[in-house]
């Protein structure tokens, strides 16, 4: 009798790990869906905006190739030439392109935004003719707080041409 007793107590434990790993397994692929289920999360640009700006060969881990304000509403090729002036001899820097802009249909706005862990931006122009005012709004969210990486973003935008006379809130 005692030897079916031992040869029970020896399969116990056996029994007990795989279901605890039976259990592990599927408890860490729900944490990892659920941690990476939110970065499916973009940014998105509403209102007045007309599209992305972007600049050939140049990311937002490229800053040290361009000294770029972080606020800034382009309307003439004059200050496009001026703010986008490159200003550092790298060879990353050389693959900079900037596109063509037709100023007398539209102007570039940017609102630099700088956050620690993973964010993504939903940008907003939108316009108070009344005032005079377009406010370019940008709201974050973050995907997970399990990265202590900086996500940065100049936001640079097209939109419609903003005449002389109006001014930009930034948000």
């Amino acid at each position: 009798m005692r030897s079916g007793f031992l040869e029970k107590s020896r399969k116990l434990p056996a029994i007990k790990m795989k279901k605890t790993s039976h259990y592990l397994l599927i408890y860490l692929t729900i944490f990892t869906f659920l941690a990476v289920s939110c970065c499916n999360e973009h940014d998105e640009n509403s209102g007045l905006i007309t599209g992305d700006f972007i600049v050939e060969g140049f990311s937002n881990a490229d800053f040290y190739c361009l000294s770029l304000p972080d606020t800034a509403c382009i309307r003439d090729s004059a200050a496009y030439a001026k703010i986008f002036k490159v200003t550092a001899s790298y060879n990353d820097c050389a693959n900079i392109r900037l596109p063509e802009v037709d100023f007398s249909k539209y102007s570039i706005l940017i609102n630099h935004k700088s956050s620690g862990g993973r964010h993504f931006y939903h940008r907003s122009v939108t316009l108070d003719a009344r005032n005079k005012t377009y406010t370019y709004l940008i709201t974050t969210g973050t995907c997970t707080e399990f990265t202590h990486n900086t996500t940065e973003s100049y936001n640079m935008v097209k939109v419609p041409a903003i005449g002389k006379d109006y001014k930009v809130v930034y948000k």
